[in-house]
């Protein structure tokens, strides 16, 4: 039997609530922990709305970015051959929960997009099955394209519009629950505002 990594002390979850600044830096570099790597990840994800600058360290950290990637991408083979377990969606819906961090923050959201992270949710969105995990995933990456157009940006458009954003919107609205279409409406609602306040200006 494989024992589960313990915390450090000072990051269990039950002892601190609310963490600190200094321990945000703290988990953001121990993230490639081959340990606490896993732990890491779901503290961060469970704090990211107690700390403005997580987007920042996570953007500047050496590996943080890769090391996301890798957590989002390893859920890919499991995703089409029907077998996603609990742990991997837990998983990767927390590696995607720092990537709605990054695509919020007014620091970290250009250059983001410049790198194209968002494309590597659209796998999630084009997933046929209604599953409740498949939905999680779907769900997740929503949010994530949702951060993006709330900003009237002439670049956030032109790279949702040159992207299969619309086609993945479509395909979600089709198979996603309600949660699921209510926020694609709103998205794609929101996305043709901006397009139309663009095209006035």
């Amino acid at each position: 039997m494989v024992r589960k990594a313990a915390y450090p002390p000072s990051f269990r979850p039950i002892r601190n609530p609310c963490i600190n600044l200094l321990q945000i830096y703290r988990l953001v570099r121990q993230l490639r922990s081959l340990e606490i790597g896993e732990q890491c990840l779901d503290l961060l994800s469970k704090n990211r709305h107690s700390c403005n600058l997580l987007a920042i360290f996570l953007w500047s950290s050496p590996g943080s970015m890769r090391l996301l990637l890798l957590v989002i991408t390893s859920a890919y083979r499991p995703l089409v051959s029907n077998r996603l377990s609990e742990r991997v969606v837990r998983r990767t819906c927390n590696a995607i929960g720092l990537f709605q961090t990054l695509a919020s923050h007014p620091h970290t959201k250009m250059s983001f997009i410049r790198a194209s992270m968002p494309e590597y949710l659209y796998a999630f969105l084009k997933t046929r099955s209604r599953e409740r995990n498949y939905e999680r995933l779907r769900f997740a990456s929503l949010v994530v394209i949702g951060s993006l157009v709330e900003v009237d940006n002439p670049e956030v458009v032109d790279y949702l519009l040159a992207t299969e954003m619309f086609p993945c919107c479509l395909c979600c609205m089709e198979i996603g629950t309600t949660l699921s279409k209510t926020d694609t409406s709103r998205l794609v609602r929101l996305h043709s505002m901006v397009v139309g306040r663009l095209q006035i200006c």
